[in-house]
């Protein structure tokens, strides 16, 4: 019986230096993972030569500011009031796409924040997002296993919600997880133009239907760079 293939959350695992031994194993062993395990190392290089030191990529993100908070509705004023962390972009789960890094972390409970791992979550967990980018809307879109899409966060207009570029900035909103069965996938768009929240989870719920069975049950639905820059994280819930 052939062995599947290991999930893109496996890989970035591997290439956070956190997958398991055997997977370890069967990437050394298989030129085509490891091919692709340098690609997404490949991805943070660039990322990181492009934006060396937070001077730097604080420099990237400083856009004129617009004239927006008379008009804008409490959640987007309340998406730009992020909080700013002093930290290099380069820490446990980031994913660099593009302009943007983004990392996951969860909180159960008063407990504090931890980094996301792929460790199986629970009904309560809040997700937060922290990001580093130059780049001004940003977008929250969940994939069920039931074949449901649906925009998490999103503005009242149902857009993008606003948010200021910078480094290592944290939306001051969780994303708590309900009691639905996982999997589900967690897709983060940061785009320079606001999105239309309802477009991106139709087309996500397109290229699903068209993708092959393991790709499906992995709630991959390919390339979304079209978009902007997208971050997806793979999350399974504790069996009761």
């Amino acid at each position: 019986m052939t062995e599947p293939k290991p999930s893109r959350l496996d890989l970035d695992l591997h290439v956070l230096d956190a997958a398991s031994p055997d997977l370890q194993a069967r990437v050394a062993a298989d030129p085509g993972l490891s091919a692709r395990v340098a690609e997404l190392r490949a991805e943070d290089a660039a990322f990181l030569t492009r934006y060396p030191s937070l001077d730097a990529l604080g420099r990237a993100a400083r856009p004129s500011r617009p004239r927006w908070w008379a008009g804008a509705s409490v959640l987007a004023v309340a998406a730009a009031a992020v909080l700013l962390f002093t930290v290099v972009p380069k820490s446990p789960g980031v994913r660099a796409k593009g302009d943007t890094a983004v990392r996951l972390a969860v909180t159960r409970g008063p407990g504090p924040a931890v980094p996301f791992l792929g460790e199986a979550l629970r009904s309560g967990d809040t997700l937060v997002v922290r990001y580093t980018t130059a780049h001004p809307h940003l977008l929250v879109v969940a994939a069920e296993a039931s074949g449901a899409v649906r925009p998490w966060l999103a503005g009242p207009d149902g857009r993008s919600v606003r948010v200021e570029p910078g480094v290592e900035r944290t939306l001051p909103m969780g994303l708590e997880l309900d009691d639905a069965p996982g999997p589900e996938r967690v897709f983060v768009v940061v785009s320079a133009e606001p999105l239309v929240a309802a477009d991106v989870a139709a087309d996500i719920r397109r290229r699903l239907a068209g993708r092959n069975e393991a790709a499906r049950a992995d709630l991959d639905p390919g390339d979304l760079s079209s978009w902007g820059d997208v971050s997806s994280w793979l999350i399974t819930k504790e069996v009761p």
